[in-house]
């Protein structure tokens, strides 16, 4: 778990943790809740390296091409 948080740091999980502590700051200043809920949720996806600003960035997962297998082919007769 402690790998997860302190490797693999790029611009956007960066972004991410300054727009959480900027959520924070407002919440903390002003009382309102709403600031503090989508602070937890930027500074836990940022924090986590989850959700948008993980590696793959919302894509889905590219995979690559299935391997052909060099066994022979068994076909079933259908009647």
């Amino acid at each position: 778990m402690m790998n997860r948080l302190l490797t693999n740091w790029h611009m956007r999980r960066v972004l991410g943790l300054v727009i959480g502590l900027i959520f924070l700051v407002q919440s903390i200043t002003f009382g309102e809740a709403l600031p503090g809920f989508l602070a937890l949720f930027f500074l836990l996806q940022a924090g986590l390296n989850v959700g948008c600003f993980g590696a793959q960035g919302c894509a889905p997962a590219a995979y690559g091409p299935e391997k052909a297998s060099d066994g022979e082919i068994q076909y079933t007769e259908v009647k």
